[in-house]
């Protein structure tokens, strides 16, 4: 196979198409689209949020002055009033398409560096659901009003696979919408153990995980009637109780198992509950304590990808652009795995890739074990054949 010539081409190869050019095909939302498809479009906004474009304008010159760029995305010229009306088509889903098929690549790679035979731990099969709250100018977004009248703010949800240090799914709303609601619903998968704060803290929703072979790992809400039973032995100081318990007035709530822990740097006690009965209490407590990743998840697409600025008002052009952050931020990952494996520096591979990204020709050391990696050509075959 050939190896690609530039980074950004590279990147772009990477990028699946086949099952949202499917969509696009069924659902007609490229028909009035003429000179500037889907796959032009995501790949322009994973450039700006790869190389930090903070504007149109920037995005606009970069494209102008590296034809190369051009060439990848299947454009001769870029007008600014072309990407503009471009971006208020709507592409959610035909992005959110690429985003899932991403997604599922960075897992059979990350499945191949681990090997066959290996069983995964219990601590690889975590997954992390939480949100992060952007705010906007109410002015500029009228649609993203908040109840209340006086902000406006969109809210990103994901369900962030431990292992793979990347979201696994996702769903975009207005900033009033809350964790716990109908509209957001994330698909339970047998076997995983889910980990939450108290904000989707819910009976319904424990046994729902528990009814499809999952189990969760959460932290106790205030208020809520707790029938203790019988107490589970400890063997660390740090564990002031672990024991048999029921939430709720129901008689014949399923017993659950509550964890008070006392974190030995801040000295605040947690109470934790779960229906992971095979586990160590500190397992439990690190368990929550991975919460943390996603955290520093957020904050590497606020702060290192920019999320917050935006090249468009509509909803469809703030959602395009959060969706090819989420693109750039998996593609990021998939060359830290192959360049660097499981424990490189993703904000690392993030500044060589921008000082890459509008190079003709790269000598970088990093680049050619890309180039020549067995897994790349795995992942860029499967398309192939896709």
């Amino acid at each position: 196979m050939r190896h690609a010539t530039t980074v950004f081409t590279l990147l772009i190869r990477l990028i699946p198409h086949r099952r949202a050019e499917q969509l696009a095909r069924n659902s007609g939302t490229e028909s009035r689209v003429r000179k500037l498809d889907w796959f032009a479009r995501l790949g322009a906004l994973v450039f700006a949020q790869l190389t930090d474009c903070a504007s149109l304008r920037a995005l606009l010159h970069h494209v102008e002055e590296l034809p190369f760029v051009r060439r990848a995305l299947r454009i001769d010229r870029l007008a600014k009033s072309t990407l503009t009306d471009a971006l208020e088509k709507p592409v959610g889903e035909l992005f959110r398409a690429v985003l899932n098929d991403l997604v599922g690549r960075l897992g059979q790679l990350a499945r191949s560096q681990r090997g066959r035979g290996n069983s995964r731990r219990w601590s690889e099969l975590l997954t992390l659901i939480d949100s992060t709250h952007m705010s906007l100018c109410l002015s500029m977004f009228e649609w993203a009003r908040s109840r209340k009248g006086d902000q406006a703010a969109v809210k990103l949800h994901i369900a962030y696979d431990l292992y793979l240090r990347a979201p696994e799914q996702f769903l975009i709303t207005e900033g009033h919408v809350h964790d716990h609601n109908p509209k957001v619903v994330f698909t339970v998968e047998k076997g995983r153990t889910y980990v939450f704060d108290r904000g989707y803290f819910d009976l319904d929703y424990f046994d729902d995980i528990r009814d499809a072979g999952a189990h969760f790992v959460t932290r106790v809400k205030r208020g809520v009637m707790v029938l203790k039973y019988g107490a589970r032995r400890r063997t660390d100081e740090r564990v002031l109780a672990d024991r048999h318990v029921t939430l709720g007035p129901d008689a014949d709530a399923r017993m659950l198992r509550m964890v008070r822990y006392r974190d030995p740097q801040t000295r605040i006690v947690y109470e934790f509950i779960t229906d992971r009965f095979d586990l160590s209490a500190t397992s439990i407590a690190d368990a929550y304590k991975a919460r943390w990743q996603v955290e520093l998840f957020f904050r590497f697409l606020k702060q290192h990808l920019r999320i917050k600025r935006f090249f468009g008002t509509s909803r469809e052009a703030v959602e395009a652009q959060l969706y090819a952050a989420l693109v750039a931020y998996v593609l990021v990952e998939i060359v830290r795995r192959i360049s660097q494996g499981a424990v490189g520096s993703l904000l690392a591979v993030l500044r060589s890739l921008r000082v890459a990204l509008t190079t003709a020709h790269v000598e970088a050391e990093w680049f050619k074990r890309l180039q020549s990696s067995p897994h790349l050509h795995l992942l860029l075959a499967e398309e192939l054949l896709a």
